[in-house]
């Protein structure tokens, strides 16, 4: 009876840790174990019902020619670069609270914080800095797109396009870091749209 219990602890115990581990494997990315991209949208909508009082903004970011760096120096440097990014972010979001934070895909990453542009200035110059320190021998460049939350019942998935939207327009200045979202971006890729002749 002693070894029957025994064992049942020990196949109880088997089977809480796998389930653990499924949960992990299914909520992170698997090469920055950082949250991923459902998780994120998951986490962020609790956020913003908990805290319907606090405006918040989402910041989306990447590597601006990343496939560049990827091609040049081959993936394993690339996926190093990935993690470095993933590592800094996990360690900055501890002195930004309440946050969630995660790698949306490829080298796009992304955090929704309570909204102050100082922060945020403040965390562009870090990585900015940090990412100069890295590779001394390229020029990493982190491209910012910033949506400060107006309706927090929006659906996430919206929010991220918008903050992409003004992560694209940083991409198309020189010099240039971070962007917020403002709506005549949304007006630009619509008449965009509507020239195109695959559109007509």
């Amino acid at each position: 009876s002693v070894l029957r219990l025994r064992l049942k602890n020990v196949i109880v115990r088997s089977q809480f840790y796998l389930i653990s581990e499924m949960k992990h494997a299914y909520e992170h990315d698997t090469l920055t174990d950082l949250y991923n991209r459902n998780s994120f949208f998951d986490m962020t909508r609790k956020l913003l019902d908990e805290y319907p009082d606090r405006r918040f903004a989402l910041v989306r970011f990447d590597i601006n020619k990343f496939h560049v760096f990827n091609s040049y120096w081959g993936e394993e440097e690339g996926n190093r670069l990935l993690r470095f990014v993933a590592d800094y972010m996990r360690l900055g979001s501890k002195n930004v609270e309440p946050c969630t934070y995660a790698r949306i895909n490829a080298d796009a990453f992304c955090i929704c914080e309570p909204y102050d542009e100082q922060e945020i200035s403040a965390q562009v110059d870090s990585i900015r800095k940090a990412l100069q320190e890295y590779n001394r021998d390229y020029l990493i460049e982190p491209c910012f797109g910033v949506y400060v939350i107006e309706d927090p019942a929006m659906n996430i998935v919206a929010m991220l396009e918008l903050a992409t939207l003004a992560s694209k327009e940083c991409k198309s200045k020189y010099m240039t870091y971070i962007e917020y979202y403002k709506p005549d971006m949304s007006d630009k890729v619509l008449q965009e749209q509507v020239s195109s002749p695959e559109y007509n």
